[in-house]
């Protein structure tokens, strides 16, 4: 699939295809490296996917220290766990957002059906559904 979505792509039709790749029977992480716009990003996926599939949760790759990251997660109720957590035989769908397979060992181990990213796309992405836009 392509990188992106050409700009003339309306929303609707976007949102149509990201549903697309996971019904109600399946089981979705969403897996970051953990910052805030990568756990906003994390959030409104899982929001967009509330009641169109069994269960979504968040992993994280990295440890959150910083007091106002920690606070914003708070304040946002994000419930996240670190990936040393997450049960692969749980989950039948996978998604990554604000980055992409080859940006950290991490991320390797998944096969992704979801990528959303805003940083240069690289080499070799395959998945159900990509959307990568720089601006």
């Amino acid at each position: 699939m392509e990188a992106s979505f050409h700009k003339s792509v309306p929303v609707v039709e976007k949102v149509r295809k990201l549903w697309a790749v996971a019904g109600a029977g399946d089981r979705l992480a969403i897996v970051v490296n953990a910052d805030p716009d990568a756990l906003a990003c994390a959030l409104a996926l899982k929001r967009l996917f509330w009641r169109k599939v069994n269960t979504v949760k968040i992993f994280r790759i990295n440890r959150i220290d910083r007091v106002d990251n920690l606070a914003f997660i708070r304040l946002l109720d994000i419930r996240n766990s670190h990936i040393r957590a997450l049960k692969k035989s749980e989950f039948n769908k996978w998604a990554i957002v604000d980055s992409q397979p080859s940006h950290n060992k991490w991320f390797k181990s998944f096969d992704f059906d979801i990528i959303v990213d805003h940083h240069p796309p690289t080499s070799g992405l395959q998945a159900a559904f990509i959307d990568i836009r720089e601006e």
